[in-house]
């Protein structure tokens, strides 16, 4: 049986973690900025799986506003997406992208299920080069950064 896995994901329309990792081999030398939403699990707890789809769709939306051409967007997992900056990217840029990637989390999301009709989002971000590394110790290196940079509070920028 042949199993199949589709290049986007259909909540988000965003390149998926399948997509990402048939990319892998030509990805190596790229610097990320790996993305991963503060407290997200209590949305869904609190408001209900279609409430945090919604958030999901709208950071989304942010993203690939914001995402230049010579980038990529992918969505990892759950509440994790990353983008993929090109190789020769100086780190004066992307201490600038990353900012401009914070900077998403300013104004508040359109949120109809919160008391506000807003929800106030923030995310940890962590960065670091794609090494000649597996797709699977990648993703677990990623795994150990996030938990390093979300043990600082939230909000919070990890430059690895």
């Amino acid at each position: 049986m042949t199993e199949f896995h589709s290049l986007l994901d259909p909540l988000t329309g965003l390149l998926s973690r399948f997509a990402l990792q048939g990319h892998w081999a030509s990805l190596k030398g790229a610097q990320v900025a790996w993305l991963d939403l503060d407290g997200f699990a209590h949305v869904n707890l609190d408001h209900g799986h279609a409430a945090g789809d919604q958030l999901l769709q709208g950071l989304a939306r942010r993203l690939k506003a914001c995402v230049r051409e010579d980038e990529k967007l992918y969505r990892t997992v759950g509440d994790k997406f990353m983008v993929v900056f090109p190789r020769d990217s100086a780190s004066d840029v992307l201490k600038l992208r990353v900012r401009e990637l914070r900077a998403l989390f300013d104004e508040p999301f359109d949120f109809p299920a919160g008391p506000d009709g807003v929800y106030f989002a923030t995310a940890g971000i962590v960065t670091t080069s794609i090494a000649d590394e597996s797709f699977e110790v990648f993703l677990e290196k990623m795994r150990v950064l996030m938990r390093q940079n979300k043990a600082r509070g939230k909000h919070q920028v990890l430059f690895s």
